[in-house]
């Protein structure tokens, strides 16, 4: 599973507990939503190339 936590460490919900939570269960926790979809791209379509892909 591929996940991206949007957000801010001040906001009340925990950013960064919510980032570990997500990665403690085997979650890939991307820093951007671009980063997200290259990831399951790559994943989906077996090619990790396009995970190390400049999204922007």
């Amino acid at each position: 599973m591929v996940a991206y936590v949007l957000g801010t460490r001040d906001d009340p919900q925990g950013y960064g507990r919510q980032r570990a939570i997500l990665e403690e269960v085997g979650c890939i926790v991307t820093a951007t939503a671009a980063r997200a979809a290259h990831a399951a791209a790559a994943i989906a379509l077996r090619r990790p190339e396009l995970a190390a892909a400049d999204p922007g």
